[in-house]
Formats: C-alpha cells, structure tokens, sequence
C-alpha cells in the first residue's frame, strides 16, 4: 500500500473549481493531462511542470484529446469545438467549430495519414491537419440510435479504427471507407461487436452501414 508521504499530489487549480480528467496523452516529451477547463503539463519523469487554463467565451469544457502529428495536443470540448493547443507555447488554436457545433465530441484519433476523425452523437467526421472538414458520415440503419460514447477510441497497428458507441464496437480502415465514400452512399462496417460478441449475421444481411451525412 501506499503510504500518505510517498504520494504528492498536486490540486488542480481551475477557473471553476472543478476537476475531471478526459484523458492523459503523451505529446512529444510532455505528459498532458486532459481537464474540463484546462491541462495539466507534466514531463516523461513525472515532475510537475505547469497548468494552463482554457478561457472559452462559449463556457466551452474539453471532453476528448489525442496527440496531433505536429507536436500538438488536438482537443474536443462539449460544445463541438475542435482546438490545438501547443504545450511549448501554452497556446490554444481553434482548429474547427462548426461541423459538431453544440454537440460533445466524445472521441479523437489521428490516422497513419495524419488526419484526424472525430466523433460526435451519432456522426464523425474526418479532418486534415489544418482543420478543414474533408467528410462527415453517420451511423445509419439499425444503428442510428446508437451513440458514439466518450473515451473509446483506437487506432489500431494495421492502421484500422476502432470506436465505441452505447451498443457495439465499430471498427473500419480509414482509406477504404474515404474511398469508398466517393462511389456508394451507403459504406458497410468492416465488423461489430455487441457484448464482446461479433455479430457476423447484421453484416451478412447487410442491415449495419455507415453513410456520407445527408444522404
């Protein structure tokens, strides 16, 4: 067990008093720690390094984060924002806020390409470095009432995506649905699990797809 002096802590000192962690991401040698209303720097050793607070006119909280492939940490917040935030120059940079606009963007992941997809409610989206949205798409079919969930994301070695939703686990390959997208309106999930159990039978039917936003 650990013993009172063997710990320290350090209490999060936030514009509103509250403190929630959405997720820790390592960001070149810097450890962040992702909060409601800002981040906590710490480095690879584990030394207390610094805090930097968020100040949103919006009232805007961070609710998802990832590694971007520039140095950066990207982050989601509640009110469908997409920022970056540098922690050499303890700066934000609004990247995107307008495809999720008012919605909790609950997952972020880069591809090997270096894009980043997002997921929000029942959509994500894919954007390229500099924020610009290339493709929204929306889970459709028998999974329409189904949600993304937060913190469920994964980009695995073969450079599939994984992400979780309130029943099931979808997992696709970036490139093939991108270029998929180009020809059909409707983009069939490569696989889904429900309680751990892969539902090979709503696939064969065809009944699970993921469609372009709108059609």
């Amino acid at each position: 067990m650990l013993r009172p002096s063997s710990m320290e802590v350090h209490p999060a000192i936030v514009a509103k008093g509250e403190c929630q962690y959405f997720g820790v991401v390592q960001v070149g040698s810097n450890i962040c720690f992702v909060n409601y209303y800002s981040i906590f720097v710490i480095d690879k050793a584990g030394s207390w390094k610094k805090e930097v607070t968020f100040e949103s006119k919006e009232g805007s909280t961070f609710r998802s984060g990832c590694a971007g492939p520039d140095g950066t940490l990207i982050l989601g917040t509640d009110n469908g924002e997409i920022i970056a935030f540098d922690p050499t120059k303890d700066s934000f940079k609004a990247l995107n806020n307008s495809i999720f606009k008012n919605s909790e963007i609950s997952n972020l992941v880069i591809d090997r390409s270096g894009n980043l997809w997002a997921s929000s409610g029942n959509r994500m989206a894919v954007f390229n470095t500099d924020g610009k949205c290339l493709q929204v798409f929306g889970l459709s079919s028998i999974l329409e009432r189904r949600l993304f969930t937060i913190k469920s994301s994964r980009l695995c070695h073969n450079g599939d995506i994984i992400f979780g939703t309130t029943d099931g686990i979808i997992r696709f390959s970036p490139e093939k649905l991108t270029a998929a997208s180009q020809h059909s309106k409707s983009l069939h999930i490569s696989r889904i699990w429900a309680h751990g159990i892969p539902i090979a039978n709503m696939l064969d039917k065809g009944k699970a797809t993921i469609s372009k936003d709108g059609e």
